[in-house]
């Protein structure tokens, strides 16, 4: 089986942000885990990619203090875009949810080798639902809403 995930990063999300032109690049997932893993609380990430000619993204952590470094290259899986037909995507809903909690969620879902997740979102919470030969599992999550948007309800 294969899949195929769109993650946009924003530039909003970096303290940093270069990028001459967009480009897309291609990782395995479990790969890119294994190396984000390594990643602690307060630490800091700098992602390069020369571009979509390139064949490896650099990935670099260092600890808040500067006393700590780890520097990885990690192989990009070659996309050929136009065999893929990746059409544009105006998307009905955007999902900012925990990292921490999303990769609780994900953590749970290999333990119990499941295959397929169903993402519903409504204006207050997102349910991931999913379920194998064993067992159907939803994790809920409740939207936080904004002191600012209770008073105006």
């Amino acid at each position: 089986h294969v899949s195929m995930i769109s993650l946009l990063i924003s530039k909003d999300d970096f303290s940093v942000f270069k990028c001459k032109k967009p480009f897309t690049i291609g990782v395995i997932p479990d790969s890119l885990n294994k190396i984000l893993r390594c990643v602690q609380n307060d630490d800091e990430i700098s992602l390069s990619c020369g571009g979509s000619d390139d064949d490896c993204l650099s990935i670099g952590i260092s600890s808040s203090s500067k006393d700590r470094e780890a520097n990885y290259e990690m192989k990009l899986i070659t996309l050929e875009e136009a065999s893929i037909g990746l059409p544009e995507i105006e998307y009905s809903i955007i999902i900012r949810d925990c990292p921490k909690d999303f990769h609780k969620i994900c953590m749970d879902l290999k333990k119990l080798k499941v295959d397929e997740i169903s993402i519903e979102a409504t204006q207050n919470e997102i349910v991931y639902s999913f379920s194998n030969e064993i067992t159907s599992n939803s994790a809920i999550r409740k939207r936080k809403i904004p002191e600012n948007e209770k008073q105006s309800s």
